[in-house]
């Protein structure tokens, strides 16, 4: 991807995009993630610029700046078209048309810089903006090129997911296409098409539902039935935690950040912090948020949660969608591992403390349990104490 001095820009403009919201998919489209680099999307959310109308619009207003240093920025025209698309509400026209601009700009670098499941993840979403614009046939064009895109990407192995994700999307969208035509063969196309997207997608996934309910309309007495897909159990990854967003921040508190940037974000340039040893360089910082301490040297090496004032941490799967659950201090102990299995973790001491705390390896986060409540978070990557 080209890169330019607007970059930092974007990426706060990203964390903006991606802040805790609510939302909910409609029967429209189905949008598509590509490792973060653009803003997933699943289906058209006419109501969901989320809790905070003003960080869309800064985040926005972010990319928009960045594109007037320099128009050909990928990662800004793909991100302001999913943005506007995600978020049409009462601007619903004028919003797609803003985001089929930007998605036309984003696929004239086809090619060039823009290829592979970056290239997928461009075509899917600009194909589901057509879709919203009644312009199905183009987008079923474009769907067909993101298949092509995908047969010819090269990625690593640790991208199938991905792959299968931007899969999934595309058995979706095309499924609604096709069902939309009515014709006995269209509808029986749709079915498939919905099977694959049943069985390859995130059960944790938003969409899932809505996939399954229009699944068991259409299905009829094909051989695979909507049952089975019913009582598919979640198996999905959770993502690993690196960063704490602070409320009052317009960013988070990110772990192998620098200490001294993160300090001054903070407004705590002068913080010192304790030595957990005499010769050791690594430090506690105390209170440099409400509820919030690090232990760092250089960076941030772990973010500690110690009381009630503290922000929630977001615990989400892999999937596209996948469903955000907030875990905070204060919560009571069952909830959280039913969130979490307890048995994945291990006993742990972090900064020499005599506190133990179970740490979930696989998304570093461990947690210190009293009187049947948490009573502290730590978001820290750890080696594995034991084999998986």
């Amino acid at each position: 991807m080209r890169r330019s001095p607007g970059q930092p820009r974007l990426r706060a403009a990203h964390a903006l995009l991606r802040r805790p919201r609510k939302r909910r998919p409609s029967e429209t489209g189905h949008w598509t993630d590509r490792r973060r680099r653009f803003l997933s999307a699943h289906g058209l959310c006419p109501t969901t610029r989320g809790s905070d109308e003003k960080l869309w619009r800064d985040a926005v207003r972010a990319f928009e700046t960045a594109l007037k240093r320099d128009d050909k920025l990928i990662l800004a025209h793909a991100n302001l078209g999913l943005a506007h698309l995600v978020h049409a509400n009462d601007e619903r026209a004028e919003n797609l048309a803003k985001a089929l601009e930007h998605f036309q700009k984003a696929s004239e670098f086809k090619g060039r810089g823009l290829e592979g499941l970056d290239l997928s993840a461009v075509l899917i979403n600009h194909g589901v903006a057509l879709q919203a614009a009644g312009q199905s046939s183009i987008a079923e064009n474009l769907y067909a090129e993101a298949a092509n895109a995908l047969q010819m990407a090269r990625d690593s192995q640790a991208l199938a997911r991905v792959r299968l994700q931007h899969d999934a999307a595309l058995c979706f969208n095309q499924s609604v296409i096709a069902a939309a035509r009515g014709q006995i063969d269209d509808t029986k196309s749709a079915a498939e098409l919905l099977e694959r997207y049943l069985t390859e997608a995130n059960v944790d996934s938003l969409w899932y539902p809505l996939a399954l309910k229009r699944y068991e309309a259409i299905a009829g007495n094909l051989t695979l039935k909507a049952s089975d897909f019913a009582k598919r159990k979640s198996e999905v990854a959770l993502r690993p935690i690196s960063n704490v967003v602070v409320p009052a921040l317009p960013a988070s508190i990110t772990l192998s950040e620098s200490t001294n940037d993160t300090l001054k974000h903070l407004g705590q340039e002068t913080a010192t912090g304790t030595p957990l040893a005499k010769f050791l360089k690594i430090r506690r910082y105390t209170s440099v948020a409400p509820g919030i301490d690090l232990l760092a040297d250089d960076s941030v090496l772990a973010i500690f949660l110690v009381n009630d004032q503290a922000p929630p941490v977001i615990v989400q799967g892999q999937g596209v969608g996948a469903v955000r659950s907030e875990v905070r201090v204060g919560m009571p102990a069952a909830e959280f591992f039913n969130l979490l299995d307890r048995k994945s973790a291990e006993v742990r001491s972090i900064d020499r403390r005599p506190a133990e705390y179970l740490f979930f390896p696989d998304i570093g986060l461990s947690v210190r349990v009293e009187n049947g409540q948490i009573a502290e978070l730590v978001v820290a990557q750890m080696p594995r104490a034991k084999p998986r």
